[in-house]
């Protein structure tokens, strides 16, 4: 899940943002001061929920949520106001709820779990092509990552379906070992984890100390699916596995040699 928190007040945006992370449990909470950073942001990232805090925004803050949900129909908005009666001047945003200040936990989490548009399971909306050349889709469209080698990462990891990678393992797969890159591989990964977390699926990844998996049974897989039997991956494999990369032969033979034995 991707909130937003927009409060124009310098003094209470710390505290607010604090508690509200703290009562999401690791959801992506970006915070904004201005209608025209929000809007920005807005051209490139998408939220399922806003917090509007029409306080301190007044006019601008209504006029804001009024621009939100054009650009994003089914876009919560929690308002924080400060007095019950402020509630009939917001009925024709359709918000999904209010908070009145003082913020309590409390309600914050009740907002979130009787949101008007719930939030759909973004994990489905991401599938992972491995037959032919190595692909990662969102909604039917490639996902660009900002690093040229945080994909071939990303493939590692699929191929090895859900075992831990420790970074001196992957240094070796992605540079032949051959000098340090501990420093970029940090930055590789740092790409994955903030491109996932923007597409509210970075729930797939698990890491540990010096080390990095997926979790299989979130992803949607075409090699996954093939390895499951199930009728979405089935006629997938026609030959080609991950055919980019040479250290992903191992696989296609192992999957050549199951298919033959199957056949």
């Amino acid at each position: 899940m991707t909130i937003f928190v927009i409060i124009g007040d310098e003094k209470k945006m710390n505290g607010d943002v604090n508690l509200i992370r703290d009562c999401t449990r690791g959801e992506l909470v970006v915070p904004f001061r201005t209608s025209e950073a929000v809007m920005a942001y807005q051209e490139e990232h998408t939220a399922d929920v806003a917090f509007i805090d029409i306080e301190s925004l007044g006019e601008a803050g209504m006029d804001l949520a009024l621009r939100m949900k054009k650009k994003n129909s089914r876009l919560n908005f929690i308002l924080i106001i400060s007095e019950d009666e402020h509630i009939e001047d917001t009925v024709g945003l359709r918000a999904s709820g209010y908070l009145i200040r003082p913020l309590r936990p409390e309600k914050i989490r009740e907002e979130l779990a009787n949101l008007r548009y719930p939030e759909e399971n973004k994990q489905e909306k991401l599938f992972i092509r491995t037959f032919g050349n190595f692909e990662v889709f969102f909604c039917g469209k490639p996902v660009a990552f900002r690093l040229q080698k945080t994909k071939e990462m990303l493939a590692y990891l699929v191929d090895r379906r859900g075992a831990f990678v420790s970074k001196d393992e992957m240094v070796t797969i992605l540079w032949g070992g051959s000098e340090d890159k501990t420093s970029y591989l940090k930055q590789l990964q740092r790409d994955l984890l903030q491109t996932f977390k923007l597409l509210g699926v970075e729930n797939v990844l698990i890491r540990t100390r010096g080390a990095m998996g997926v979790i299989p049974d979130r992803l949607n897989c075409d090699y996954y699916n093939w390895l499951r039997g199930n009728g979405k991956g089935h006629n997938a494999f026609m030959g080609e596995y991950m055919h980019q990369y040479s250290w992903a032969e191992g696989t296609l033979a192992n999957i050549l040699h199951r298919r033959s034995r199957v056949s």
